[in-house]
């Protein structure tokens, strides 16, 4: 990486860079997108035509409507009222040579470059090109060099898939949760300290009573201990406690409980576990059986039946043995 292109990523950001194009994936959340400059380059339009485009969504006027048609474009019209620049939950922008830069979400870039596409760019065809076949998302985690399966932790001797997610917890304050899943039999759940964050703020105390009161407490962990692993079934049902039935309510509980409904499968997702497809299993075993039938035929072994034919097993064994015919 060119000395005068240094990154500032830190566990937080995950930076890549091909030639003026830079790369960033909030690992947390996932977040990604691509330096404004990068992205001109990559839809073949002029850094500053593009940063004035930009701009201008985010300054155009909210209130006067007769100023605000002065502003409008097509561009424009595509991106209004809609967030752009990829920030952390602390509204910081990744940082380049100590200072922060604007980096356009994937979407946002998606669009950008769709658009300009439809311009007759050919830079901008190509790259609509790359990111429709992958994902605009999946594209910057390749070029930034991000694996979202890369992360796992041994724990009991079990290798689970993890995920981090850093989330609001209060209007003042973060906090991370932390996502399990064994990708032997796709079992999944959340850290039992993470249910803390997600339901609020509430103590650990509060969420501990809540498991023990559960009419399935006795299955309540997947594991425990210090790293303590709520199964997803019990860690929804004390999410959407606390989010609708406790005293007081809490606000952000209530919002993941409407956002976990899925609970498996959105924890698989950010985990990065793939089940495999329950069709190709069948096909499997189904392909193995005839395949077993057909050598049961080929030797010789069983009647029709499906009985030992002993005898020729036997002779088939002295054979093998002595060299003989084998016949009894």
């Amino acid at each position: 990486m060119p000395k005068d292109e240094k990154s500032e990523a830190d566990d937080v950001w995950q930076h890549g860079q091909e030639g003026r194009i830079h790369f960033f994936v909030h690992k947390p959340t996932r977040r990604c997108g691509i330096h404004i400059r990068g992205l001109a380059d990559l839809v073949g339009v002029d850094e500053k035509a593009l940063r004035s485009a930009i701009l201008k969504v985010n300054s155009a006027p909210k209130k006067q409507d007769d100023l605000r048609k002065n502003y409008k474009t097509s561009l424009y019209n595509i991106l209004k009222d809609r967030e752009i620049f990829l920030v952390d939950l602390r509204n910081n922008s990744p940082k380049l040579n100590g200072k922060e830069v604007k980096v356009l979400l994937a979407d946002i870039c998606f669009d950008v470059a769709h658009y300009y596409s439809g311009k007759g760019y050919k830079a901008a065809h190509q790259t609509v090109g790359e990111m429709g076949r992958l994902g605009a998302p999946q594209f910057i985690f390749i070029k930034s060099g991000f694996n979202p399966q890369a992360n796992s932790v041994i724990l009991d001797e079990i290798e689970y898939l993890l995920a981090k997610e850093e989330i609001q917890v209060t209007k003042s304050r973060t906090g991370m949760i932390w996502l399990y899943t064994n990708p032997n039999t796709g079992e999944c759940g959340i850290g039992l300290k993470s249910l803390t964050h997600i339901c609020g703020g509430v103590a650990l105390k509060q969420v501990i009573t809540c498991i023990e009161q559960h009419q399935e407490h006795n299955k309540a962990f997947i594991r425990t201990g210090a790293d303590a692993i709520v199964r997803s079934n019990i860690a929804y049902d004390t999410i959407y406690y606390f989010g609708h039935q406790a005293k007081p309510r809490k606000t952000k509980a209530k919002e993941w409980a409407a956002k976990l409904q899925q609970i498996d499968t959105y924890i698989h997702h950010k985990t990065g576990y793939a089940e495999v497809n329950r069709e190709s299993k069948d096909e499997l075993i189904a392909a193995q059986q005839r395949e077993i039938e057909r050598l049961r035929k080929q030797l010789g072994l069983y009647n029709a039946g499906g009985l030992v034919r002993w005898h020729f097993l036997l002779g088939t064994t002295l054979d093998h043995k002595f060299g003989g015919s084998g016949h009894v």
